[in-house]
Order: structure tokens, then C-alpha cells, then sequence
């Protein structure tokens, strides 16, 4: 019978120290990014946004990140991109701050193209999207007159889903749109929520626990069905972020369930990754910013990083991305649990190794070399012994795989 040992892999990469969950990705940009989004299903590709028109593109689950060169967004000013989601590697949605417009590409986002409609009227301010499919959309923002404003994009027709407007407050624009079956709930960049019973169609206001207009709310994430939190851009009077336990309709200051996070700070954005895990970002006002991360059958947690960070998006493996400031891009290394077969007679030498290493494998066999993300980095045929050069891969644990038998070793780089 084969023997299986079952051992708990944490990437660690040398120059970090041992513990460190989030490591930087180096990115072609030190403008802010505001917004990364990943094409599930996609094979991983992925896209981030940012200040000044940056538009990057990851063809590889975001282990590189390159500049987009694209066309057919015209200003006359800077403009920024403040939200992206696609329905698949080459048809997605944007919005921008800077210029009137929300923009669709079919191309991977080379070229892109207004949506603009007279019957949106004055919706001069763009800000979020919620995208169901290609012909069926959501976009947030205020109107030039007008504070927050919610329209409904449905093959092919533009319909207003708020007619309750506050006049001439268009810095009180929606934030941010999230949807659970019928129920939608918006933060406003305000003190109020709207919150929607009927997929979207009708909206009201619901008062959050902040007391001044001027302050902010920012991202939310409906955890189930009753299960809501919202961040919030200010840094002093709250502990932490908000909480509903009824789908929206009250809202007051959060205590966490257990564990560690940190108080007085703002809460940036909440993201949920393919594990179930919850991941926040919050910053105290001149820092540290630190990334959170709770399993929800457990505790919270938080490690502290380099730059405040706005956006998080999950792929694959619970692999967690999150952008921000100053072109600030970090990704997690999850602990993995991998069985290796005892009984395969497979070694590698010198093992961790950097510069060149040779595998030992007697007889016949087609061999995988994966990295943790799912990236197939080798494949070859092996005949009792293979030398490689690794002195340009990445820093990290792969896993060495005989297609024919499944895992069987696992290779360290540092």
C-alpha cells in the first residue's frame, strides 16, 4: 500500500520575513490603481485601473502585469479609472473620473467605445458598475445637478431607478453596488445607504450610523442573506466598519467576531476569496495600512503593508490580489496542504536550490512543474535524471508532478 505524509506549505520568499502573508508584485506604474478585476473562468486574466488612464493586463493569474496601449477614450483632461468588470477575457466595462462616459470593449481592452445615451440625461458622474452580463448592467454615480443616481443598462435600453434626488450635491454619488438575488444595497459617498428589495428596480435611503453628510461611506460586501458590512472613510469616532445583520435595513458600529483588527482606522474595501475567507483593507490617517483577513467559522487577523490599498479581487486558488496608492500592487500566498506520495522515487538536489537544480527520477516519465498559482512553468519527459537552470524563476514553492501519478514532490527556491 502507498504511504501518503500530508504536510502544510506556506510560500515564504527570502527576502520577507517568515510569517509574511502579502508580498509587493512589481507593476509598470506608480500612479494609484483603483480598481483590479479578474475574468473569472479566464485562464487567468486580469485587469487593474488606475489614476491618469493606467490600464494593466495579467495574462498569467497576475504574476506579470503589463501597460495596456489603447484607444478610443478621448479628454481633454486626465481621467481616471475608478471601476472595471468583464464578462470574459475580452468584453468588459468601465467607468472614469475626469470625463463623461462609461466604456465597453470587445477587443481585451485595447479599444474602447461610450455608451453615452441622451436618455441618461445629466449623469455626468460615473463612478461604480455591477455587471450581470454583456447586455445587462448597473452603473452608480450622481448627476451634474444632483446627488446619487442608479441607471440599468437592459439590452440595449438606458432606464433611471432613482427619482429622490438630492439637488445640487453631486459629491454625494454612489460608491459602490452590490447585489444578493434580489436584494441590492449601495454605499453613497455620503452617511446613507440605498437599499433595493426588488433586483434593482426601486430604491430607498437607509441612514447609516454616521452623523455628518460630509463623512463617507466606501465599499460593502453581503456576506449571506441577512449579513452585510460597509467601510467607511473616517478616521477617528468609529472603532470599526458597519454591520447589518438584517440585509440592510439597520446598520450601527461592528464588533468583530474574535481575533485582531484595528481600531480607529477607515475601512477601504471588503472582498470575499474562493475559499470563503473575507479579506478588508482599512488605514489609520497618516498609516500604517494594514490588510485583514477572516475565515468566517474563525477569527479575525491583519498584517501590516506598505500602502494604503482601495481594491481587492480574488482568483484560482485563493490567490488574493489587492491595488492602491503610489502603484502599490500585493498578492497572498495561502497555505496549501499537498500529499506527497512516499513510494515514487523522485528526489531533487540540491533542494531549496536557486541557481540550477537536477531531478532524479529512475526510469520513464512525463513531469509538471507547477507553481502554486496553477501556472504549468515545465513540462518534459525524463529519463533517470534531468538538470534545470531555475536562476530566473521566481522565488517560492513549486510542485514537481508525474502527469500519469499526481503530486509527488515539492521544489523550493530562495
Amino acid at each position: 500500500m502507498k504511504k501518503f505524509s500530508s504536510i502544510l506549505l506556506a510560500v515564504l520568499v527570502s527576502s520577507f520575513a517568515i510569517g509574511q502573508t502579502w508580498h509587493q508584485v512589481g507593476v509598470p506604474t506608480t500612479e494609484q490603481l483603483n480598481v483590479i478585476h479578474f475574468v473569472q473562468n479566464s485562464f487567468g486574466v486580469g485587469y487593474i485601473g488606475g489614476n491618469n488612464g493606467v490600464l494593466l493586463k495579467t495574462y498569467d493569474s497576475g504574476s506579470t502585469w503589463n501597460a495596456v496601449n489603447y484607444s478610443g477614450i478621448n479628454s481633454a483632461s486626465p481621467f481616471h479609472f475608478k471601476d472595471l468588470q468583464f464578462v470574459n477575457p475580452d468584453v468588459g466595462f468601465a467607468t472614469l473620473e475626469g470625463t463623461i462616459g462609461i466604456y465597453k470593449t470587445t477587443d481585451g481592452g485595447s479599444t474602447w467605445n461610450a455608451l453615452d445615451d441622451p436618455s441618461m440625461g445629466a449623469f455626468c458622474y460615473r463612478s461604480t458598475l455591477h455587471v450581470i452580463d454583456e447586455n445587462h448592467f448597473f452603473v452608480g454615480g450622481a448627476g451634474c445637478f444632483q446627488s446619487s443616481m442608479i441607471f440599468e443598462y437592459n439590452n440595449g435600453i438606458w432606464s433611471e431607478k432613482m427619482d429622490n434626488h438630492e439637488t445640487f450635491n453631486a459629491t454625494h454619488y454612489v460608491k459602490d453596488i452590490q447585489f444578493r438575488g434580489n436584494l441590492g444595497i449601495a454605499t453613497v459617498n455620503s452617511n446613507v445607504f440605498l437599499r433595493s428589495t426588488d433586483a434593482g428596480q426601486n430604491w430607498i435611503t437607509v441612514n447609516s450610523p454616521m452623523f455628518d453628510e460630509n463623512n463617507q461611506l466606501t465599499d460593502l460586501i453581503i456576506v449571506n442573506d441577512t449579513l452585510v458590512f460597509a467601510g467607511h472613510e473616517l478616521y477617528s469616532g468609529e472603532y470599526l466598519w458597519y454591520q447589518s445583520n438584517d440585509a440592510g435595513e439597520t446598520w450601527w458600529t461592528a464588533q468583530p467576531m474574535g481575533g485582531d483588527v484595528i481600531f480607529y482606522a477607515s475601512w477601504f474595501t471588503f472582498e470575499r476569496g474562493t475559499n470563503g475567507y473575507l479579506y478588508s483593507s482599512a488605514s489609520q490617517a497618516v498609516g500604517p495600512h494594514y490588510m485583514h483577513q477572516m475565515d468566517l467559522n474563525s477569527a479575525w487577523s491583519y498584517e501590516e503593508v506598505e500602502n494604503k490599498i482601495i481594491s481587492i479581487d480574488a482568483y484560482g486558488n485563493n490567490y488574493v490580489y489587492g491595488v492602491g496608492e503610489n502603484g502599490y500592487v500585493i498578492r497572498n500566498f495561502p497555505v496549501v496542504s499537498i500529499e506527497e506520495n512516499e513510494d515514487i522515487n523522485l528526489s531533487i538536489f540540491p533542494n531549496p536550490g536557486s541557481e540550477k537544480i537536477t531531478i532524479h527520477y529512475p526510469g520513464q516519465g512525463n513531469i509538471e512543474i507547477i507553481d502554486l498559482n496553477g501556472k504549468i512553468i515545465e513540462t518534459f519527459q525524463i529519463t533517470n535524471q534531468v538538470s534545470l537552470d531555475v536562476s530566473n524563476w521566481q522565488k517560492g514553492i513549486y510542485i514537481i508532478r508525474d502527469s500519469n501519478k499526481g503530486i509527488v514532490r515539492k521544489l523550493i527556491l530562495n
